[in-house]
């Protein structure tokens, strides 16, 4: 009854008043979003909540997608490559889905029909070694960037406008359809104060290669045998966005002179790492097989490095084109808390996927998660679902 209702408001197929609405669709229930205490001191909005979610909330996924993109299918075009490790999908402002598959661009219209495929493997103009990024522009055009670091622009036809050396690795999440690009520097790492570990350069770049302005320093990742705390950055037309999991806590800071900043903090939330859990971790480090002397080597590494006190926050943190902000539940497969509501209401969902599947959130699309998954074939399969909230 509650999954037929959402799958219905997903298709448009009723229009319920808000308190049918309620009823039919598990409100009765309640809801566990969490709102936010907000407070302002010296420039820095800080938004605050007190615990995470334990049940849904306001912010929902439809339980069956709307468009379904790969998987087994009849012929090689619209099928997607085994070897694509960054598969993702982006759609241009025309409407068109571009498909970064390993070392082609995939063009579908609004219907998921194939338009062209354009691009090669290789290391020349118009070829890929594997693509990592596709970020669509204002004008329809796209900027890709490979994993060799290089940078190729493709306008809304496919045809290839430039392809030039990029400056240094974008960050995941690190464009925007105003032509910006969140790049770590190339230059070295310093040492951070503290239990930061070590710091870097990040800067934003336009489209072309430019340099558009330095951003400043945050924190690198920080690797602790088998677990590592990696930073997790987005950027868009206003501000970029820093996140740090050795804290439940992440913040924007504005491109505007003097920049302003806005800082979320969720409270009673880190998960601390057991003993038991290091020990396992650490004898899950040693090879298969290995002698008992080579287990004890890789066991005592492991410790002499240091047991961190707590797991990472989170294991991803995005941004969609609406502001929300979603991160991944450690150790919690296909689990996700949403901020949204302007960035004052907390919510958890869970992605309707089978875990075997291996369910992915690679991106955003016109009010949709995109997500990368294996079909029952094993083929790879982007599925696109619509975000629903109340």
């Amino acid at each position: 009854m509650r999954r037929s209702c959402w799958r219905n408001l997903a298709r448009g197929q009723q229009k319920p008043l808000i308190l049918l609405l309620v009823a039919s669709c598990g409100g009765s229930q309640g809801s566990d979003s969490i709102r936010a205490s907000v407070s302002d001191s010296a420039g820095i909005t800080r938004i605050d909540f007190e615990r995470l979610p334990t049940g849904p909330g306001a912010v929902r996924i439809a339980p069956e997608p709307d468009l379904e993109l790969g998987g087994l299918r009849r012929g090689d075009s619209v099928e997607f490559d085994a070897r694509s490790i960054y598969l993702n999908a982006a759609q241009l402002a025309d409407g068109q889905i571009v498909v970064g598959d390993h070392t082609q661009l995939k063009y579908f219209d609004a219907v998921g029909r194939l338009i062209r495929v354009v691009g090669r493997k290789g290391f020349g103009p118009g070829e890929f070694s594997n693509i990592r990024l596709v970020c669509p522009q204002l004008d329809s055009s796209v900027l890709v960037v490979d994993d060799d670091r290089r940078w190729s622009r493709w306008d809304s036809m496919g045809r290839l406008v430039a392809t030039f050396d990029g400056p240094g690795l974008v960050t995941n999440d690190g464009c925007s359809t105003a032509g910006h690009l969140l790049v770590r520097s190339n230059i070295s790492d310093r040492a951070g104060a503290g239990h930061e570990g070590h710091v870097r350069q990040y800067d934003l770049f336009a489209a072309d290669g430019r340099k558009h302005r330095a951003l400043g320093e945050a924190a690198g990742a920080r690797y602790y045998g088998p677990i590592f705390f990696e930073p997790r950055f987005a950027v868009s037309e206003r501000d970029w966005l820093i996140a740090n999991p050795r804290r439940y806590e992440w913040y924007t800071q504005s491109f505007d002179t003097p920049p302003r900043q806005s800082r979320w903090t969720v409270h009673e939330a880190l998960r601390e790492v057991t003993d038991r859990e290091w020990d396992s971790l650490a004898f899950g480090r040693a090879p298969d097989g290995s002698s008992p002397e080579m287990r004890r080597r890789v066991i005592a590494s492991i410790n002499a490095i240091g047991k961190p006190p707590h797991f990472p926050a989170y294991d991803r943190l995005r941004r969609d084109p609406e502001g929300r902000v979603w991160f991944s539940a450690n150790k919690v497969p296909g689990r996700w808390y949403v901020v949204d509501s302007g960035g004052r209401r907390l919510s958890m969902l869970d992605i309707p996927l089978r875990q075997d599947a291996r369910p992915h959130l690679v991106n955003f699309v016109e009010g949709r998660v995109v997500i990368r998954h294996l079909d029952e074939q094993g083929s790879p399969r982007l599925s696109f679902f619509r975000v629903l909230s109340r």
